[in-house]
């Protein structure tokens, strides 16, 4: 196995960089090509920030990698449009294969892992990104790669999916290319670029002067090219197409929960999906209140006026597809059930009061058919899976949870991990 490196030169086409063979013992054990069986991957773009241990072999599971130098702490991409856009160019990039894009690292099973962190450890030699060079596909499933990007870095989504993509492919054995359409060329700019189906010239230079993946090219092309659509058909299989969106329901609190006005309280989700749920969209008093994006799917509400408060959420997986849960109403008020506060002839005179003013105090539940469905959500006809605009919603709900949402991440543990060293800039 090779490492790659990606140099970050706008448009570039002269690259400089060295691949170092890989071990003799990757290349004895590794299958003959002829023998590949598709084998579908997950890639877990890491946005949150990781620690990267050095170690022996990679292994995405424990956040550990071969590559000493790139085994540092990350500092996260961020939230919001930008890693939004990243994560969509990303997806269009592998959508023909059987890949799965998700952000949330997988609880279980073998997968790729994307750090994308601003932190960039080759800085100084302007680097945009390295990766192990794995032919085949076969001396790691666990391949750990990075791309070095921030929301602010003066790159469009898709030059940062260029750099993102690039470095998952050379983990499956792809190497350079001088097709400046060609997702794995050192060509850098706006433009779209794709895993071209023709076989291209790769590309040498003196400090990398030959292929390593050459029996893996070979089944496609003549020597000195690859076939990048091709070889990733071979060795990831088509997309199979994901029509499925998750399922979810809200475990806590539960219809018809009284609270009273003040209390802290969490809005637990339980949520599951084929390939992964990606996000979850809280919603209240049909407002989008807060989105999470790993689990637990957990929700904090503090200083909730008094009022009630119909409460869904949306779940979104990796190939677009959304669930919606069942609507449950909760009600807050100033005073305990059974409590009054009278004058006069002794009636009540104050009374838990809907945020909403002259609205009902019943709230309808959500149905099968499109009144289920968020504004904008595929209601009225439309085709379901983006919500792009979001209609103000009952008064109350903007200030209705707290600030700080508590999302949780996960941290992980570090452990060994083997594998040999390519270079490459782009």
């Amino acid at each position: 196995m090779a490492l790659a490196l990606t140099a970050g030169s706008l448009l570039t086409t002269a690259a400089r960089g060295a691949l170092v063979p890989p071990r003799q013992r990757i290349l004895s054990e590794m299958p003959p090509p002829s023998t590949l069986q598709a084998r579908p991957i997950v890639v877990f773009l890491a946005f949150d920030g990781e620690s990267i241990v050095f170690a022996e072999t990679d292994d995405s599971r424990t956040n550990t990698s071969r590559i000493e130098r790139a085994a540092v702490d990350y500092v996260p991409f961020g939230e919001g449009a930008a890693r939004d856009a990243l994560m969509q160019a990303v997806a269009q990039d592998w959508a023909a294969y059987g890949a799965s894009i998700v952000d949330a690292r997988p609880a279980q099973g073998d997968y790729v892992m994307a750090i994308v962190s601003p932190s960039n450890p080759y800085s100084a030699e302007g680097y945009l990104g390295i990766a192990p060079l794995d032919c085949t596909d076969s001396d790691n499933r666990n391949n750990v790669v990075f791309a070095w990007h921030g929301p602010e870095d003066g790159y469009s989504a898709n030059e940062r999916a260029h750099t993102v993509s690039q470095e998952v492919a050379h983990s499956l054995g792809l190497e350079h290319s001088y097709e400046p359409t060609e997702i794995m060329s050192y060509s850098f700019g706006p433009g779209e670029t794709g895993f071209v189906d023709a076989c291209t010239e790769m590309m040498f230079t003196d400090v990398t002067p030959i292929s390593y993946c050459v029996e893996q090219h070979a089944l496609f092309c003549p020597p000195g090219q690859q076939n990048s659509h091709a070889e990733l058909l071979a060795l990831l299989g088509a997309a199979n197409l994901d029509t499925q969106g998750p399922s979810l329901s809200i475990a806590t609190p539960v219809d018809g929960d009284e609270f009273l006005a003040g209390t802290e309280f969490e809005i637990e989700i339980d949520a599951a999906d084929d390939v992964g749920v990606q996000s979850i969209e809280l919603f209240v008093n049909d407002e989008l209140i807060a989105t999470d994006h790993a689990p637990p799917w957990a929700f904090p509400a503090t200083n909730t006026p008094s009022g009630n408060y119909r409460i869904y959420a949306v779940a979104r997986d990796a190939g677009g597809n959304a669930g919606v849960s069942p609507a449950i109403t909760i009600g807050v008020s100033e005073f305990e059930a059974g409590d009054e506060t009278s004058s006069g002839g002794g009636e009540s005179t104050t009374e838990p009061t809907d945020t909403d003013e002259g609205d009902d105090d019943s709230v309808p539940e959500p149905t099968d058919d499109d009144a289920a469905l968020p504004p904008g959500f595929g209601a009225m006809g439309e085709p379901a899976g983006c919500a792009c605009n979001h209609s103000r919603g009952r008064g109350g709900a903007v200030w209705w949870l707290a600030l700080g949402w508590g999302l949780r991440r996960r941290r992980r543990v570090e452990s060994p991990s083997h594998r040999t060293i390519h270079r490459f800039t782009r």
